[in-house]
């Protein structure tokens, strides 16, 4: 959860390797990220295109077939906005 600097890179890694969700709130940047491109420029195209078993969204329903839900959480400088990211998922919360 969280497609930023830290979670698209970590999720292009997981989904070389197996089936992986990234989700993201900003359909700005999924659909960026769908097209293989990453608008800030640190992943680059051919990452993309080794991570097959990626599939980015921002539907949070499809995160409930997930067995493990690795958050990427802003710094704490971000703190209000990871709370309001976080609120629909209670668990992350603790």
């Amino acid at each position: 959860m969280g497609l930023g600097y830290v979670g698209l890179p970590l999720a292009i890694e997981f989904g070389k390797k197996m089936p992986t969700i990234g989700f993201d709130l900003s359909e700005r940047k999924v659909a960026a990220y769908r097209q293989g491109f990453d608008p800030t420029g640190e992943v680059d195209p051919a990452e993309f295109k080794q991570a097959t078993q990626l599939t980015v969204t921002t539907d949070a329903s499809a995160l409930k077939t997930c067995k493990m839900v690795i958050v990427a959480v802003p710094p704490p400088s971000m703190r209000r906005v990871s709370r309001t990211f976080l609120r629909w998922y209670p668990p992350a919360e603790r």
